[in-house]
């Protein structure tokens, strides 16, 4: 069977919380929906991205996601778009639409103008915020929303922090923490080397 693209994310997580999708997003994938939700909606949701944290990796190290693996146990295995770069699938995974669409089609990180996900949550109502490293993806994309917070870390470590406070805090609706230690060891060594290995 063929594995739903990134681009199915951003309307199933709109599904979940009963949220009208953004315009450009392609459709939910209905089956991650049913069995994620039990057929109830979400009135909160965490999303964690670890950058460059891929399938294989994670089945390499299986060990080290058990915790993970106990915590959320439903996988769904996605095809990326291309080219696959960081802020490409950024854009991708929180608009709903190819890059053509959104716009970024290489690395660089202007701000997304299209309809996103951040957007349609404010629009309903719904507090989203960003903890993110500074001048990341995730810094740069999806600024100048009206009605979203951001918060901007130095590192991992300090996003790790500020994200598990604004859980405790439950002020957002829908909260985006974001780590990139991985991805950044892996460019200076390999993905597998010890460094990377620390990192993830």
């Amino acid at each position: 069977m063929e594995r739903p693209s990134l681009t199915t994310l951003c309307a199933s997580l709109c599904e979940c919380m009963g949220v009208t999708p953004p315009e450009k997003a392609e459709p939910a994938n209905k089956k991650f929906v049913a069995e994620i939700t039990g057929g109830k909606l979400a009135e909160k949701a965490v999303m964690y991205n670890p950058d460059a944290v891929g399938t294989w990796i994670v089945n390499k190290y299986a060990e080290k996601f058990v915790p993970v693996r106990e915590t959320a146990p439903y996988e769904l295995q996605m095809r990326t778009v291309f080219p696959p770069k960081t802020p490409v699938c950024f854009a991708s995974m929180y608009t709903g639409a190819q890059p053509r669409v959104h716009g970024i089609e290489r690395y660089v990180k202007p701000v997304v103008k299209i309809d996103s996900l951040f957007d349609a949550l404010i629009r309903q109502g719904k507090k989203p915020a960003i903890v993110a490293v500074k001048n990341s993806s995730l810094d740069k994309i999806f600024r100048e929303r009206e009605g979203m917070d951001y918060y901007i870390t130095p590192y991992d470590k300090e996003a790790v922090e500020q994200g598990i406070e604004l859980i405790k805090q439950d002020k957002y609706d829908f909260l985006v923490i974001y780590n990139q230690e991985y991805d950044d060891s892996i460019h200076f060594t390999h993905p597998t080397s010890r460094r990377a290995r620390r990192a993830l």
